[in-house]
């Protein structure tokens, strides 16, 4: 992982110090590159990249960027990894290209020369770069599949600003205003807001999408997509699958492990990351640190699992206790850390393990992140498994799934009636408005107009569906613009605070095709989910994690720190001025704490709270 950052004029655009505003962006974002720092502009000024390094493949200074070709007509800024390196440098180095260090960018710069924009297709990793190629004259900036790296640009008259992190933009633009139909979805979705990979929560500041490259040349700005998932892709046969996806699930585990530093990996005790630690420890990693979250509420606490999975794994667990107290006091220096509100108590969690993990003197630090996505793992895919089989005709397959599913989660026909309604018309067929209405919170604590704004915004998101399953395209909804999106961000802002790389294997392109290419009965079969991949990991994960129906993932009490050591947080700002200033809400105060809270009560103060720090510490500056 490292920084980025860069600029191009424009024809005709307005002079500026478009050279003192890189340097302030490189140091801006020194913490994801604390190793060195290099910058390339152009004899006239009119583009310019910039590099802040975090040494994790090459470690000789050589490798820091910039990285040229053999006449400097090409400088690349380069932020992740690319796995398949080693056999692109060698194809290239058969068509006679010079490589002057071991550094895995170093293969886009002369794949780029060799292959032009088709060489990304070629690469296998997680990445996002930006590269002036002066003999153009224009910079190119992609960014990988699932936007594992972040990659944020702004388009101001006549000249264009890109970098890893939103707050290294402000150089160029000092003040950044909110864009408040997202701030409001946010209010209403919470985790779940809709993000299709082009706004943020500034109104002026824009993403590269995943899967997209964006050119700014003498031509003006083009954005357009380089990769997309093949709905039409087949399946491999049954007969088949379970090897094949064991050896994809191992392949893509061990080209992340690192060479140079001894990976930490974040394991909650589920099915997710307990694979990616035993997938691990098959490869070879030998003794790897494990960082687990320890709570004292027992609903939620998975200790125990992640102690036996570890012990299985030959691994030295290390048990993270977060508290209320904790939260109290962190909450504004975690808001100022991330340059967009944090989705959910539960990236406190997160934060307190991958903080621990740099305490280590890790570099690399390993999520299981994705599988509940691509394999059916929330409980809203056994709504849109059921609709399939209504759909289908099948009335044995879908009495039976219900039957599994009412066994298996104690539910009663009611309840299930009650989980179709929520997604699906009264045909059983997918309804977008009636899904994403579902899945909204809190209108009567809204500003009538936020809501009224929200509501313009996800009119606006009628979800692709590819597929002709409706399971199948709530996983693509999940993956595209639900939640891998808001996964990726905070996770790797965590990261990257305390410089550290974030690598999540289960996101490797091959992986995501393979399953995305499944029949939606070896998603969910008998109840039960992630069917494929239960029978993939057979005879590596522990018995009772494999079989394990429960879901809870790292999480933390929030209801319960509300009411306790963090009753204060919410006291000191209910009637502060911000919401006066803003208009967020619809009584210009937050109400309240009840006496007793839900878990969605407590949700609702979360983003309260997340948003009234978040504004505060990147909005009022």
């Amino acid at each position: 992982m490292c920084g980025i950052a860069g600029f191009y004029v424009f024809a005709g655009g307005p002079p500026g110090d478009d050279r003192a505003c890189l340097d302030q962006a490189l140091q801006l974002q020194a913490n994801r590159g604390p190793d060195g720092t290099g910058s390339y502009v152009t004899g006239d000024g009119h583009a310019g990249v910039g590099h802040r390094w975090l040494k994790i493949v090459d470690l000789d200074p050589r490798a820091k960027g910039p990285l040229a070709n053999e006449d400097g007509t090409i400088q690349l800024v380069f932020n992740g990894e690319i796995y398949n390196a080693r056999g692109l440098r060698t194809e290239l180095g058969r068509l006679a290209h010079r490589f002057r260090t071991r550094s895995d960018a170093e293969v886009v710069v002369h794949g780029y020369e060799e292959w032009g924009l088709e060489v990304l297709p070629r690469l296998t990793g997680d990445w996002a770069f930006g590269l002036l190629d002066t003999g153009k004259d224009r910079i190119v900036c992609a960014r990988d599949r699932f936007g594992v790296r972040p990659l944020h640009y702004l388009l101001q008259p006549g000249r264009l600003a890109f970098a890893s992190a939103i707050r290294a933009l402000r150089p160029w633009r000092s003040c950044l205003a909110p864009n408040w139909p997202k701030v409001a979805d946010f209010f209403l979705r919470g985790y779940r807001y809709l993000d299709d990979g082009t706004e943020t929560f500034f109104a002026d500041v824009w993403q590269v999408p995943p899967a997209s490259l964006l050119i700014a040349d003498s031509q003006g700005l083009a954005v357009r997509r380089w990769w997309r998932l093949d709905p039409a892709a087949p399946p491999p046969p049954e007969a088949e699958l379970e090897e094949r996806l064991r050896e994809l699930l191992r392949d893509a585990v061990r080209i992340r492990l690192p060479e140079h530093w001894r990976p930490a990996f974040c394991v909650s005790g589920g099915f997710d990351s307990s694979s990616l630690l035993c997938l691990a420890a098959e490869a070879g990693c030998r003794c790897p640190d494990v960082l687990s979250l320890q709570t004292a509420d027992p609903l939620l606490d998975e200790s125990e699992l992640a102690r036996r999975v570890a012990r299985h794994a030959g691994a030295r667990l290390h048990l993270v206790r977060p508290t209320g107290e904790d939260l109290a006091v962190s909450l504004p220096e975690l808001a100022r850390r991330h340059d967009e509100p944090i989705p959910a108590a539960a990236w406190f969690a997160h934060d307190c393990l991958v903080r621990a993990a740099a305490q280590g003197d890790h570099r690399v630090v390993l999520f299981g992140h994705g599988l509940d996505e691509l394999g059916g793992g929330y409980h809203d895919h056994y709504a849109f498994h059921l609709a399939d089989l209504r759909s289908s005709g099948n009335a044995a397959q879908y009495g039976a799934e219900r039957r599994a599913y009412a066994r298996l989660f104690a539910a009663s026909d009611e309840d299930l009636d009650e989980l179709l309604k929520r997604t699906c018309d009264a045909q059983g067929r997918f309804c977008a408005p009636l899904y994403l209405q579902a899945q909204e919170q809190f209108h009567d604590q809204l500003a009538p107009e936020l809501v009224a704004a929200a509501a313009t915004r996800t009119r606006r998101f009628q979800p692709e569906a590819p597929f002709d399953s409706q399971l199948k395209n709530s996983l693509y909804r999940d993956l595209t613009i639900e939640t891998i999106p808001a996964m990726m961000r905070v996770e790797d802002e965590a990261c990257m605070s305390v410089s550290l790389e974030n690598r999540v294997p289960f996101l490797d392109h091959r992986v995501v095709e393979l399953l995305m290419a499944l029949p939606p009965h070896l998603l969910i079969n008998g109840g039960r989910t992630k069917h494929a991949l239960r029978l993939a990991m057979q005879g590596i994960l522990p018995e009772e994690i494999r079989s394990r129906t429960a879901k809870r993932g790292l999480n933390v009490p929030l209801h319960n720190w509300l009411l306790g050591p963090c009753r204060g947080l919410v006291a000191a700002i209910a009637n502060a001025r911000l919401w006066r200033e803003t208009g967020v809400l619809r009584g210009r105060e937050l109400p309240p704490l009840p006496p007793a809270l839900s878990f969605l009560e407590a949700a609702f103060y979360w983003r309260a709270l997340a948003f009234y720090y978040w504004y505060v510490a990147h909005v009022r500056t």
